[in-house]
Formats: C-alpha cells, structure tokens, sequence
C-alpha cells in the first residue's frame, strides 16, 4: 500500500468517527492528532494530498474554482482538520457509531459504555482481506477525543497496522454554509433483525 492511497483510506477512516455519544447540535472541528500507517507518520502525506488538491482546484475553470476554494475556507484550511455539521436530529440519537474503513463490510460493531468512556471492537472484510480494531471514545465537556488500532490483511496477505487519534472540538451552534451530516445508515443487526420477522397474513380474498 503507498503512502497516497493510506492516507487517503485514513481520511476516509477518521472522517466518519462523528456520532458519538457527547455531541451537541451545531458546528464541531475533527482533527487528526496522530496518524501511523505501518509504523509510519502519515500527517505529512495527508498534508502533501491536501497541496495536491490545491493544485488541481486552481486549473479548474473559475466558477468552479471559486466554488472549490469557498468549500476548503468552510472546512477550516487545515488539512489535518475537518469542520463538520450536527443536526439537532443525530444529536438526539445520542447513540454511538465507530469509526469504518471504506469500502469494507463490517460486522455489528461490539461497544460498551462506562460513564464518558467507550470502548469498541471491528470486525470487517475488505477488498479480499480481513481487518479487526478496538478503540476507545472519550467525552469531555465540548471535547471528544477518539482513538482507534487497527490490523488488516490484504488480498495479497500482507499486513498494515493504523494508529489513529482524533479530537473534536465543538465550536458553536452555528453551522454556517457546512450542510448537516446524513443520519447514519441502519445497523446491519437492525437490518437482519426486520428481515427474519415474520411478515403479516396476507388477507383472505
């Protein structure tokens, strides 16, 4: 795996870390505190891909270029740093939903909760390999620290190992031009549970 494609999978990773319980409506920043792929630092081939997006924006043609570079002020301008919207609805839920690697599919995650502490468990198949990870959320006041361990194997059998911390910070209750987030799809345990129940009679005719 290449430095480009596992930051980009690390992106991805600690995009989604957002539903925990602890979160308010509003605006909150997620940033990347530490990221090792295999041992190594990430951050800086996360900031080298974020330069490179720079780059692509500005041959772009100037309406779309201005609409790019307007969507990048929103967000911060930081590329360890991601402003995301929490709607009053997924606030609500209070319900807690563990970073997932894209492209994956994953087993109902395993959590358990004490006090502000969460712990977690992954268990997931992707793109021919197998990864599993554990981590653990913690909520403090406007502050949810995230920290998550992965290993995976690939098609090929070889294996990588991700270490990741991620801090979000509430920033206010106004969101601004950032767009709420989508409700979290259904858990798969929810999903199965509906298929296996029984289905009503149809009425006699």
């Amino acid at each position: 795996m290449n430095k480009k494609l596992a930051a980009l999978l690390a992106l991805t990773l600690l995009g989604t870390a957002h539903a925990q319980s602890g979160l308010k409506a509003g605006l909150w920043e997620n940033r990347t505190v530490r990221m090792t792929m295999d041992g190594k630092d990430m951050t800086a081939a996360m900031r080298d891909a974020a330069e490179l997006r720079k780059q692509q924006i500005a041959k772009l043609p100037p309406a779309q270029r201005q609409q790019a570079e307007a969507a990048l002020a929103r967000q911060g301008g930081d590329p360890l740093s991601r402003r995301v919207c929490i709607s009053a609805e997924m606030a609500a839920r209070q319900q807690p939903m563990v970073p997932r690697p894209p492209r994956a599919e994953c087993e109902p995650p395993k959590f358990k909760r004490d006090g502000q502490r969460t712990t977690f468990e992954l268990s997931c198949t992707q793109e021919g390999g197998k990864l599993s990870g554990k981590g653990e959320i913690v909520t403090t006041a406007d502050l949810i620290t995230t920290r998550l361990e992965t290993r995976s194997s690939d098609g090929a059998g070889q294996a990588h190992t991700l270490l990741a911390e991620t801090q979000m910070k509430y920033l206010g209750s106004d969101c601004g031009g950032i767009k709420p987030l989508e409700a979290p799809a259904q858990p798969a345990s929810a999903a199965a549970a509906t298929s296996r129940s029984p289905r009503k009679p149809a009425p006699a005719k």
